[in-house]
């Protein structure tokens, strides 16, 4: 059985705890702890995967629409990741693309990646609530 877990998120640079890892949609948000989305790391072959408790399908993490960080299922929005070993999250073929945030829109606080080797003071570092 699999047991998912709140994931937190806080600034690499400052250390300031932002949040925790949710959903809008289909969108990754940070949001507060009611908001948490269920997680939990997921390989398939050599493959680093953030997949997200979703019923009837899990969905996982992946490069959206503008740059944008989504829930997507496999085939779409799905993309492999690398957990960094300052805590940070990068896309697997496109490692100096790291997760960043909150970007606040009209409705919520949303995650993106940044460009490659973008000087963001935004960029987040994960930690799995035991």
């Amino acid at each position: 059985m699999t047991t998912y877990k709140k994931m937190k998120c806080f600034n690499l640079m400052t250390g300031e705890f932002v949040g925790y890892l949710g959903t809008h949609d289909n969108y990754v948000t940070v949001t507060d702890a009611n908001g948490a989305a269920g997680l939990v790391w997921a390989s398939s072959g050599a493959d680093l995967y953030l997949e997200k408790d979703t019923t009837p399908n899990d969905r996982y993490l992946g490069l959206a629409d503008q740059d944008y960080a989504g829930w997507g299922l496999k085939g779409g929005w799905r993309n492999p990741v690398i957990l960094n070993s300052d805590g940070s999250i990068s896309l697997k073929d496109e490692p100096r693309r790291k997760l960043y945030g909150p970007v606040a829109k009209i409705s919520a606080n949303y995650v993106a990646f940044t460009e490659a080797g973008d000087n963001n003071q935004n960029i987040l570092r994960f930690e799995m609530e035991s």
